[in-house]
């Protein structure tokens, strides 16, 4: 990069893209486009997000959430990526005074 005449020294660029990229969103979309295949549970993605979400009314639903969840982190060993814990987050709605919970 030159910036008023100075040239920064080089780096090698071992993976990743750059924040505020166009083409981060655009390489995110390549790796994430057949995800809502890959999932029983219903996915949502704009931009660089992804949401996975069900309804649950028994059990059954907990363990298809959870094959989900599992699916995804095999799939994020195959593609080489890594979610990012610190933005990945489990939230429950509900009206319910007894709700479904797992054994």
């Amino acid at each position: 990069m030159v910036l008023d005449g100075l040239v920064s020294s080089e780096s090698p660029v071992t993976s990743g893209v750059p924040q505020g990229t166009v083409l981060g969103p655009l390489l995110f979309l390549v790796y994430v486009d057949d995800l809502p295949t890959r999932v029983s549970s219903t996915v949502w993605m704009f931009a660089d997000d992804c949401l996975l979400y069900r309804e649950v009314h028994s059990v059954q639903d907990t363990k298809r959430l959870q094959d989900d969840l599992d699916s995804l982190q095999a799939r994020e060993h195959d593609w080489l990526m890594e979610f990012n814990p610190s933005e990945c987050e489990a939230i429950t709605f509900t009206k319910k005074t007894k709700p479904v919970h797992t054994k």
